[in-house]
């Protein structure tokens, strides 16, 4: 197994610019104005996410699985950085054995109410995960993709230093 590279000088240039304050007229996802960092608006993504889709907890992690954004999780950031990891390898593995489309979505059972899922993405040729507990009668896969959208946008924008 080979040992996975980072980008930590791009990271901490990401973290950098995610700490500015916004421009003037951004709107948040409910329609209102943004306030604060670049950061507290992927905080303001994931909480509406978790207000409209019904998500007990939602976190934004970097390819290392280092919490970049969390919405009341109930582990703490070690935790949540060593489960991310796995269920990336996981996901990873699983990649390279199916010979259709490739997956980006885990979800599993982790009790008989709730499901954990995970969801890959690329932004600018960099790996992020959202992962999140919710309700398993919940079909979270339409909220996932709008975080997703939501907060891509945000990183692309963090990375390139543009409006929102």
């Amino acid at each position: 197994m080979s040992t996975p590279s980072y980008d930590f000088a791009g990271m901490i240039e990401l973290i950098a610019r995610l700490q500015q304050p916004p421009p003037d007229g951004s709107t948040a996802p409910d329609g209102g104005a943004f306030t604060g960092t670049r950061q507290e608006r992927l905080n303001d993504v994931l909480n509406a996410a978790c207000r409209r889709g019904g998500f007990r907890t939602l976190a934004l992690c970097d390819a290392a699985g280092l919490p970049l954004a969390m919405v009341d999780s109930p582990i703490d950031e070690a935790h949540l950085a060593g489960l991310t990891a796995v269920l990336g390898e996981a996901l990873e593995r699983v990649s390279r054995l199916w010979e259709g489309p490739q997956p980006e979505t885990l979800s599993m059972d982790i009790d008989y109410s709730d499901k954990l899922v995970f969801r890959s993405f690329i932004v600018d040729r960099r790996g992020y995960s959202m992962m999140g507990v919710c309700p398993q009668d919940l079909d979270e896969r339409g909220e996932i993709e709008l975080a997703v959208s939501s907060v891509s946008g945000l990183i692309r924008r963090g990375i390139t230093g543009g409006d929102l």
